[in-house]
C-alpha cells in the first residue's frame, strides 16, 4: 500500500472508532461500518491492496444489510476480475492528490482557528446535509494525531476542515465543509491554508486528498479548490459496489 493510501485509510479508521463504528480487518483491506454516519467514506473498504480478500468483505457488509463499497486504487493482479466475476459494479471514481508543504498561494480575509467539538460537528453536519450525525462528526475533535480548524467571517464560523497525521511525515486533508449560507466566502481556503500551515509546524514533507472525479458538466468546487492550493493530480481511484 502507498503512503497515500495509508494515511488515509488510518485516519478514516480514526474517525469511524471515534463515531463508535465498526472498524474490521480483512486480507488486503479494512472495512468501515458507521451507523451514525451512514455516507459512503465512512462505510467502505479502506487500504485496499491486490490481495483482498473479496469473500470476506461480502460477508462483513451482507451481515449487516448493506451493499459493500470499495475505493481500489491503481493495484496489480487480478482483483477488478474477481470483483466483476462477484457482480461488484464500478460507481465513479476520486482522484487522489499530493503536495509538499510550501506555502499556498491562496488568499483569505477569514480568520482561522483551533475547532472545539460542539462548533466543528454542526458545522460539518450542516455541510454534509446530516444534521444529525453533528455529535459524530465532531467526535474526532482531540483524538489522537488530528488536527481540526473552524474559519470565521466577521465572528460567525462558516467552515470547518481537518488534518490527520500519525506521526510520520504525511499527512492526510479531509472532513472539509461549510454552512449552506455560508458558501462562497473563500472559507475553504482559509481552511486550506491553515492546515498547510499546520503540517509545516508538524515538520511533514508530504500531504494528501482526495475528491470526485472531474466530469464535464458537474460542479466541481473541490475540485478547483484542491489545485488552486497546489495539489497536483496523482491517479484516478475507482470505486466499486456490490450487487
Amino acid at each position: 500500500m502507498n503512503e497515500l493510501e495509508r494515511i488515509e485509510a488510518l485516519a478514516y479508521c480514526s474517525a469511524a472508532e471515534a463515531a463508535g463504528g465498526v472498524v474490521y480487518e480483512v486480507r488486503g483491506g479494512t472495512c468501515l461500518a458507521v451507523p451514525a454516519l451512514p455516507v459512503p467514506t465512512l462505510n467502505r473498504v479502506v487500504g485496499v491492496r491486490g490481495n483482498l480478500d473479496v469473500d470476506a468483505v461480502l460477508a462483513f457488509y451482507s451481515g449487516r444489510g448493506t451493499h459493500a463499497l470499495l475505493s481500489v486504487p491503481p493495484v496489480s493482479g487480478d482483483l477488478e476480475r474477481e470483483l466483476e466475476a462477484n457482480g461488484f459494479e464500478r460507481t465513479g471514481a476520486w482522484m487522489k492528490f499530493e503536495r509538499g508543504v510550501e506555502p499556498a498561494d491562496v488568499e483569505t480575509a477569514l480568520t482561522v482557528e483551533t475547532a472545539d467539538g460542539s462548533t466543528f460537528g454542526r458545522i460539518a453536519a450542516e455541510g454534509f446535509g446530516l444534521p444529525q450525525a453533528a455529535g459524530a462528526l465532531g467526535s474526532i475533535v482531540g483524538g489522537p494525531g488530528w488536527y481540526c480548524f473552524v474559519a470565521s467571517a466577521d465572528g460567525e464560523p462558516v467552515s470547518v476542515g481537518a488534518l490527520f497525521t500519525d506521526g510520520g511525515d504525511v499527512g492526510w486533508l479531509g472532513i472539509a465543509a461549510t454552512g449552506v449560507e455560508s458558501r462562497g466566502r473563500g472559507g475553504q481556503n482559509a481552511i486550506m491554508r491553515a492546515r498547510i500551515e499546520k503540517a509545516r509546524e508538524l515538520r511533514l514533507r508530504r500531504l494528501t486528498v482526495e475528491t470526485g472525479e472531474r466530469i464535464e458538466g458537474r460542479p466541481s468546487t473541490s475540485y478547483r479548490n484542491i489545485l488552486r492550493a497546489g495539489f497536483a493530480e496523482t491517479y484516478l481511484r475507482a470505486n466499486w459496489r456490490s450487487p
